[in-house]
């Protein structure tokens, strides 16, 4: 008799006791029973079959283990889970879905086994079925829907009911709604290019889910382009009244005692030409061969008290969104751009990090300490640039010329430690007069080189001085290459004639790789690549090191006005001035970091979709234009291309490549045709034809010419 895995997994799901396979297989239905004398044809084939069905239960049993559904013990199994279990699932663009259990474990949800669960919600699943190694299971409930609101698009009107496609998610995802109950002008239903908020309900319509139509807007207007990303990502609304800052208005009389008075120091700020929230002030003095570099950071924490409301605020919040010319605030804008920014000419709290660094670039002396600081110049980086590159000896250009020169000495130490000097220019969005203009790539200034390798400094000397000191902390890691993402890259490497051997210090290894390719035709692809194959950061309670910086200790720091982990190192930095019990446990600081990582992705993938939203809006009036394109991925579905021209990418779908069959080989980086052999690899550079621009999806198609 055969049996199925379904069973064979049911039958261990209502086991509460040790059990063996004979135990299952029994309880599945098989029978196991042994017969004597001489064996008949179907008593033979019985014996097989019982045969199949143990070697079957023995690989499930085996699959589940793995899982950590089950455990061996002695000669026989017991089950250590109830099959059921929580988290957040993913759902691709197949429609299939995928969650993991608390072994880390992958669970296979096919889409009929979705029920209704969207990408990101939070679903109660119960395993049903392991083949191939393979578990799967079914969304029992929806516990926690991660979008209320969707945006979508008419896909069809049958009689009284329109069916909408959410285009806010993976593939295709259709909800309705009934248009006499909609509340709205029905003329608004036969217009092109609108888009719906939609608010999604329990209720069906066949296998349809009902949705709720609590807005619409032209897909045409940019007005509403900050809205969409906000939808789309669920980001945070505008804060509210929050009473511990309500009355405010000046430094609190309290927090003024215990601090250094370092007003009469000369300080500038260096930002952004329409920065408003200056996180952080910076001073530096020679003596001798020594250089003294102060770093002043907004002291956030003297306002924002652990536990607050508001702190719970910045916490839910996690980070600042940064869209275009809009900002999403993590605190609200009287402490972000007044009591707490580092404003020229007014009184301000901070905590400053005092380094000595000699000429090699060493840190040979440092302290901490909570202090007042009254910032002399409001610098933008074009400012500073300007004055590092004149020939004025204002006491501000001198400073700024010192600044370099030390930034210089450290960068260069680094760089031989083997830090990754990535050459990838970030994307900034120009407008005029309020109304987008266009893309362009962010031009790197040596003013930006000062910032960074400062407040990489300071970064680094609070991480070293939170571990030494044994405080329970958060710390910003970046792990070394995966062996197989390094591997890959080593092939990568090898077809564009690069011979890497991944030991030693592969930093140092891959830095040479790009200042070889420095000013080669081919320099922005293997940049691309080596970033992409890189581990991604993260907050954890845990010092393991930044590999793409080469430090040992590493931890944020510098920006607690947009970033939460930052207002947390504080916390924990004065605990050790003011010789107190430590801000938070290290069970606090994993969950928090798991927190934090995951709103600082959030918050990447809306800039991200904002440039791809803008791009599409540039190029959407283009279709048919030829550009040159150099090939920056391979995936299953074709190849993304980098136009030369303007810093945007998009894809040449596989099924624009119709005169042949082509295969992707994606370790490879590179996409073959079966009959002619005709290549596209990654670096290539080729003529393409803008084909498609679905601006609603934010997808640009390019065919190859």
């Amino acid at each position: 008799m055969r049996i199925s895995s379904k069973k064979i997994v049911k039958a261990i799901s209502s086991r509460n006791n040790l059990f063996s396979v004979s135990d299952i297989l029994k309880d599945a239905g098989d029978s196991l029973k042994k017969t004597g004398g001489k064996k008949t044809k179907k008593k033979q084939r019985s014996s097989k079959s019982d045969h199949k069905a143990s070697e079957k239960t023995l690989t499930i049993l085996k699959t589940l283990i793995s899982a950590g559904f089950a455990a061996k013990v002695k000669k026989k199994y017991i089950r250590t889970d109830d099959f059921s279990f929580t988290g957040k699932i993913s759902v691709n663009s197949t429609g299939n879905g995928i969650i993991s259990n608390s072994s880390g474990t992958d669970i296979i949800i096919k889409k009929e086994n979705i029920n209704f669960a969207r990408n990101g919600d939070t679903v109660k699943v119960k395993l049903y079925d392991c083949r191939r190694g393979i578990c799967y299971g079914e969304v029992v409930k929806v516990l926690n829907k991660d979008k209320k609101i969707h945006i979508g698009r008419i896909s069809q009107i049958s009689g009284n009911m329109v069916f909408f496609d959410l285009i806010d998610l993976p593939g295709k995802n259709l909800v309705c709604s009934d248009i006499k109950k909609a509340g709205i002008d029905k003329s608004i239903f036969q217009k092109e290019k609108v888009l719906f908020l939609l608010e999604l309900k329990e209720r069906k319509f066949r296998h349809t889910q009902f949705c709720r139509i609590t807005g619409h807007f032209d897909s045409h207007d940019e007005e509403y382009d900050i809205q969409r990303i906000i939808v789309k990502n669920s980001l945070p609304g505008p804060h509210k009244k929050y009473p511990e800052i309500e009355s405010i208005n000046e430094i609190p009389a309290d927090e003024l005692v215990g601090r250094k008075n370092l007003k009469n120091i000369f300080t500038v700020t260096i930002d952004g030409e329409n920065a408003k929230d200056f996180d952080d002030a910076l001073s530096l003095r020679k003596y001798g061969q020594i250089f003294k570099l102060l770093v002043h950071i907004a002291d956030v924490s003297a306002y924002v008290k652990k536990d607050s409301r508001l702190d719970h605020e910045a916490y839910n919040r996690g980070t600042s969104y940064y869209l275009g010319n809009h900002v999403i605030p993590m605190l609200p804008e009287k402490l972000s751009n007044d009591l707490c920014s580092l404003k020229e000419g007014l009184d301000r709290l901070t905590l400053t990090v005092e380094m000595n660094i000699n000429g090699s670039g060493d840190i040979i002396k440092y302290s901490y300490y909570k202090s007042i600081i009254n910032v002399n110049k409001r610098l933008t980086y074009k400012n500073a640039e300007d004055l590092i590159k004149s020939d004025k000896d204002s006491s501000t250009a001198k400073l700024l010329k010192l600044m370099h020169k030390v930034s210089s000495i450290l960068k260069m130490k680094r760089l031989k430690k083997g830090r990754l000097d990535l050459n990838l220019s970030d994307i900034e969005l120009v407008y005029f007069k309020n109304k987008f203009k266009e893309l362009t790539a962010a031009e790197r200034l040596l003013s930006h080189d000062i910032v960074e390798e400062f407040m990489l400094s300071a970064n680094e000397t609070v991480a070293f001085e939170l571990k030494k000191k044994g405080v329970p902390a958060l710390y910003r890691i970046h792990e070394k290459i995966d062996p197989n993402k390094l591997s890959s890259l080593a092939k990568f490497l090898k077809l564009h004639g690069i011979k890497f051997k991944p030991s030693g210090n592969v930093g140092i290894s891959l830095q040479k790789i790009l200042e070889k390719f420095s000013g080669h035709p081919n320099e922005h692809v293997i940049n691309l690549v080596i970033l992409k194959s890189l581990m991604q950061a993260y907050y954890g309670a845990d010092p393991l090191g930044h590999f793409g910086l080469a430090f040992e200790d590493y931890t944020h720091f510098t920006s607690p006005i947009r970033r939460y982990p930052d207002l947390i190192v504080h916390r924990c930095i004065k605990s050790i001035i003011d010789n107190i019990e430590a801000p938070y446990s290290r069970d606090q600081l994993v969950e928090m970091g798991e927190k934090c990582s995951q709103l600082e992705r959030i918050a990447q993938y809306s800039e991200r979709d904002l440039i791809k939203l803008k791009s599409c809006r540039y190029m959407e009036e283009r279709i048919g234009e030829i550009f040159t394109g150099i090939i920056s991925g391979i995936s299953n579905f074709g190849f993304f291309v980098a136009l030369e021209e303007h810093p945007i990418e998009g894809m040449v779908p596989i099924k624009y490549l119709t005169d042949d069959y082509y295969l992707v080989m994606e370790d490879e980086h590179t996409i073959i045709g079966k009959k002619y052999k005709k290549r596209f690899m990654t670096g290539d550079r080729l003529k393409i034809r803008l084909a498609d621009v679905d601006t609603d999806r934010m997808r640009i198609d390019f065919d190859v010419v």
